[in-house]
């Protein structure tokens, strides 16, 4: 049971940033790096090991952000009433370009209200349950991602074209360092497991660190088999990539078989959200964490109902977020705590 616990919050984190990271990873890092995008994840994999080896600036014990924040008090109101907002608007633009993207490979032009409720309904269901329930799921549906991810990257791998990768100028290190940025924005998102009481929270940001690498083969992939050109004007570079890919007599398109599976890592992070607003108002449970998952259903039929607007949320909200919650405010907290120890 312990090595249950000890592998599935890694494989949980895993699954669920993989949602937001191919979505918007390879095209963002396309338009701001070119084909030194793929440089960009490397370098954020140091900041998120160092997190992941600090475990005690997420954890809930001692003055570790999800301590503070389920204390009482002004402090810990706020900081309640930050990672609830942002938890909403993490999950609307998820259920808008989840919806989106399923609607897109089932070519149909209506009909977005029913997959928003069919995702807002498997989030709702993930947020019902228990922690374990969200492991077991995570458990099954990391597995699966991992087994599909390997075989596209390697088809992909057979037609990369080093020239779209090297040689790096070095005119494009500033692209590379503000892509960084944006990756460490979208991986911050995975904080909100550090709020789920469980036995295995000093293993969860290992499942951060390990999705990063696999963030840094999907964009070598994708930048190096589209190019960066090409990447950088396209919506999802990630299901083009997975429509160029054929095994002849077999699968002679796999965009679909790839946006169903997307789907596991979309349930997922509703999940990852919703248990951890959960868990972050103790005293409504589930009621708070159904809630959310409405919230975010209504804003993404409402606000984010434009596929462009979603897609601009995405690409300058959702990493600005992910930076405060996942990075700022964590580190704020720690400093904040160690310099009243020592006072």
């Amino acid at each position: 049971m312990k090595k249950q616990m000890r592998w599935g919050w890694p494989g949980a984190v895993w699954a669920a940033l993989l949602a937001p990271g191919l979505s918007l990873l390879p095209g963002l890092l396309a338009r701001t790096a070119g084909g030194a995008g793929w440089l960009s994840v490397v370098l954020a994999l140091p900041v998120m090991a160092l997190l992941g080896a600090r475990a005690d600036v997420w954890t809930r014990e001692g003055s570790g952000l999800a301590a503070q924040a389920l204390r009482r008090g002004l402090w810990g109101r706020l900081l309640t009433i930050i990672y609830i907002m942002s938890a909403a608007v993490l999950l609307a633009v998820r259920l808008r370009l989840g919806a989106q993207r399923l609607m897109s490979a089932a070519q149909e032009g209506n009909g977005l209200w029913l997959y928003l409720l069919v995702l807002a309904l498997g989030g709702a269901r993930l947020a019902w349950g228990t922690a374990g329930m969200l492991l077991r799921a995570a458990g099954v549906f990391w597995r699966i991602l991992l087994c599909a991810l390997g075989a596209l990257c390697l088809l992909s791998l057979l037609r990369l074209r080093p020239e779209f990768l090297w040689p790096v100028e070095w005119q494009a290190l500033p692209g590379v360092l503000a892509g960084t940025v944006s990756v460490l924005g979208v991986f911050g998102a995975g904080v909100y497991a550090a709020f789920v009481p469980d036995e295995g929270a000093s293993s969860r940001g290992v499942g951060v660190w390990l999705g990063g690498g696999a963030q840094a083969l999907c964009v070598l992939c994708v930048l190096g088999s589209l190019g960066p050109a090409l990447a950088g004007r396209l919506s999802d570079p990630w299901l083009m990539l997975a429509r160029g890919i054929g095994v002849e007599g077999a699968v002679r398109r796999l965009e679909g078989l790839v946006s169903a599976l997307w789907l596991l890592a979309d349930l997922a992070y509703l999940g990852l959200l919703t248990q951890g607003v959960r868990a972050l108002c103790p005293r409504w449970g589930r009621t708070a964490a159904v809630a959310l998952s409405a919230v975010g259903l209504v804003l993404s039929l409402t606000l984010l109902r434009q596929t462009q607007i979603a897609r601009g949320v995405q690409e300058q909200l959702v990493p600005a977020l992910g930076l405060l919650v996942g990075i700022a405010l964590p580190l704020a907290v720690r400093g904040i705590s160690c310099a009243g120890k020592g006072s």
